[in-house]
């Protein structure tokens, strides 16, 4: 029986509150696999390799949702065309975005200990399957321009947990009527040129664009409504288009309140293929890391459909 390889980020929210969780892993996990201990995204294509050669059926992820995301594209570069193997969440990161969708709850010791209980008895684990994006040669799953990212960037500056999110968050709401400057720091308007597949572009100018294969956004609104019963290889497309002084109440109401509803600031596009051309040559966010475009203009499809096991 092939064993279980453990990648754990040990720079990950949880796992630096817990610098010992990388110990406790590998106690639990024992002669049953492997814990890599990961510094950097460079020793992940090693750590690929090895496990590779050491034909583990089960990739499983200690961090959140960025250290997902970087962990898959190393794998999936070693991988190629060969079988994949299936994929747990631990979480151990700030939102766990990517496991929240799964249903998966508990702290990565415990989710780990399930894994391993059912893996020696062999029994039947529910399995998921997910569409990934594929961005600039990078994997993830839930893409963001403008507003969240711009969000991302000020928040990077003092990173603060959830609870510095919400105070950020809070902060930017009251400087729309306290400080209109600061405010347009992060909402403003982006000339944007949006096309799916073979629909007829749309151009607006955008407050956010938002691109995922997942149901739910972080902290739990169903954003994406079409990705809850979408074929494989399809992820949908939200773009909101309002003035800045008005999107701090109407973009919310929308989002949290009529997610499934048509709405006169929002388009919603479902397909494979996406291409976006912005005015203002400003960082994405790829599954909440921040990323420079190569250019005004950004084209990326769908990715690779990974089995994610519902612990």
């Amino acid at each position: 029986m092939a064993g279980i390889g453990v990648v754990a980020n040990p720079h990950s929210k949880l796992n630096r509150r817990n610098p010992d969780r990388s110990r406790y892993l590998s106690y639990i996990v024992a002669r049953r696999g492997y814990v890599a201990v990961t510094g950097s995204v460079a020793e992940l294509s090693d750590v690929a390799r090895s496990f590779k050669e050491q034909e583990i059926d089960t990739l499983a992820i200690s961090g959140g949702d960025g250290t997902i995301s970087q962990t898959l594209t190393a794998f999936h570069r070693v991988y190629g065309s060969d079988p994949f193997p299936q994929v747990a969440l631990l979480r151990g990161g700030n939102m766990n975005v990517l496991a929240s969708n799964l249903g998966i709850k508990g702290t990565p010791e415990q989710i780990l200990y399930r894994l391993i209980e059912q893996h020696s008895t062999q029994k039947p684990i529910e399995i998921s399957q997910k569409t990934s994006l594929l961005v600039e040669g990078q994997i993830g799953f839930l893409f963001a321009h403008g507003t969240p990212a711009r969000f991302l960037e000020r928040f990077y500056q003092n990173k603060k947990g959830s609870l510095g999110a919400a105070w950020l968050i809070s902060k930017i709401v009251l400087s729309r009527f306290i400080s209109p400057a600061f405010y347009r720091t992060i909402v403003t308007h982006t000339p944007t040129t949006m096309q799916v597949d073979d629909q007829p572009a749309a151009q607006e100018d955008t407050i956010a664009v938002l691109i995922s294969s997942l149901a739910h956004m972080p902290m739990g609104p169903r954003l994406f409504p079409a990705m809850s019963a979408a074929p494989p290889s399809r992820a949908q497309l939200i773009a909101y288009s309002t003035d800045p002084l008005k999107a701090s109440t109407q973009v919310p109401w929308d989002a949290f309140l009529r997610p499934s509803k048509p709405s006169p600031i929002k388009t919603s596009l479902v397909g494979e293929h996406f291409r976006l051309h912005f005015d203002s040559l400003i960082p994405y966010t790829l599954d909440g890391e921040l990323y420079h475009p190569p250019s005004h203009e950004l084209s990326f499809s769908c990715g690779p459909v990974f089995s994610f096991l519902n612990l």
